[in-house]
């Protein structure tokens, strides 16, 4: 399915976050079933790791209150899907980075290779094989 897929249908989600507001499992089972495949795509297509559609998706049922029916469900979902992402991307970066290795491999996961120019594919492997301490001491 595309994650805007016209499957979608929104009186189904409404009467869902509905029952699942006052607690029903099966209702929050059934939200978080008919969303997870829609999570997974924007996870694969923002950041090319699907690991953060759980933590999405258990995001999406903990703030079911603060849905305001002022839109579709689904775009509520999508919105706080691309904050998440982007808040978990800048947070990686802080911590992850440590030295040029590093940063370079943070930039293979969020840009990949088959929308590299032939000259950044060559910067990419430019210090292939070499530590952090090998290339700056080069």
């Amino acid at each position: 399915m595309h994650p805007l897929s016209d499957e979608y249908d929104e009186s189904k989600d409404r009467i869902l976050v509905s029952d699942a507001r006052v607690g029903s499992p099966e209702a929050m089972e059934a939200l978080a079933r008919a969303h997870e495949r829609f999570i997974y795509n924007i996870a694969l297509r923002m950041v090319r790791d699907p690991h953060d559609a759980a933590e999405i998706l258990l995001k999406m049922l903990a703030n079911l209150s603060k849905f305001e029916n002022k839109s579709s469900f689904r775009t509520w979902l999508y919105r706080m899907a691309v904050n998440h992402l982007i808040s978990a991307t800048r947070r990686r970066s802080e911590t992850e980075v440590q030295c040029f290795e590093d940063w370079g491999d943070f930039l293979n996961k969020v840009y990949a290779e088959e929308e590299m120019s032939p000259e950044e594919h060559l910067a990419r492997h430019a210090f292939d094989g070499r530590g952090c301490e090998e290339a700056i001491s080069a």
